[in-house]
């Protein structure tokens, strides 16, 4: 058996490993959790006071989510489902492989992390770019987006990828746009042909435009990262209280500010 096989068989079982021993241990996080996901962390930095009335109360559907699933869906609606095997497989044999909506795992200081890029982009085994789409008519790339995005590098550097090369991608589409479903999917493939073509690096920009969508593509700091993560984790933990946002006008648009303020009243 050729070594790029033996990695690629070994990485898949210790994933399959991680999913069994999740599937056995107990729920000692808050609200029960056995793990942390990525998208929760980004929830944090956005209002973590609001993370967690999703958990007491369930989560209220929105619009914003609603136009957030049709644009996921859309973006890999071309992409050819695959097995965890043959997605393993696909990342350390190819010469370039890029994989959507995918679940990582791994376990950081003693807590298991999971997390869904919405893309990675592997060239030669190693992940180059990973995507974070947002739909949404707020461009700014927001702690929150970054933290979301961080957490996809730390978990891939957790797992043992070599993350020297590594970049992540927030790509933020206006919502209207939903119905141009060919501009949507072409975009991410768009940022991966500039930056191999060094468009990106060789720019005093961190962001590019594709029209109306705005492209930013940041190198992965692994120590901004963990500080990100841990600060997360604090509070799944019970290390700390919840963190509740500054901003009034989140908490103004807030489906559970009724919820929210009668907590402070307490």
């Amino acid at each position: 058996m050729s070594s790029e096989n033996a990695l690629w068989r070994k990485m898949y079982r210790q994933q399959l490993n991680l999913f069994k021993i999740i599937k056995k241990s107990e729920g000692k996080l808050k609200f029960g959790r056995r793990y942390i996901i990525s998208s929760d962390i980004g929830s944090q930095y956005f209002c973590e006071a609001k993370l967690e009335q999703q958990y007491i109360t369930g989560k209220i559907v929105t619009d914003e989510m609603i136009q957030g699933t049709e644009g996921h869906e859309r973006i890999i609606e071309d992409f050819e489902p695959v097995s965890v095997e043959e997605a393993w497989k696909g990342i350390l044999t190819e010469k370039s492989y890029s994989l959507a909506e995918y679940i990582f795992i791994t376990q950081y200081k003693n807590i298991f992390l999971i997390g869904r890029p919405d893309l990675v982009f592997f060239v030669g085994g190693k992940p180059i770019i990973v995507f974070e789409h947002k739909f949404s008519n707020y461009e700014k790339d927001f702690l929150s987006r970054h933290a979301q995005a961080q957490s996809y590098g730390l978990i891939m550097k957790e797992i043992g990828f070599d993350i020297k090369n590594l970049f992540y991608s927030i790509i933020v589409y206006p919502p209207k746009l939903l119905k141009n479903k060919e501009k949507v999917k072409e975009t991410p493939f768009f940022v991966i042909q500039d930056f191999l073509q060094g468009i990106f690096l060789n720019s005093n920009d961190n962001f590019k435009r594709y029209g109306e969508i705005k492209a930013y593509l940041h190198k992965f700091d692994s120590d901004e990262a963990q500080k990100h993560i841990d600060w997360a984790i604090e509070y799944w933990k019970g290390d700390r209280e919840v963190c509740c946002t500054e901003s009034k006008t989140k908490c103004t648009n807030c489906e559970y500010k009724q919820e929210c303020e009668k907590l402070r009243q307490i």
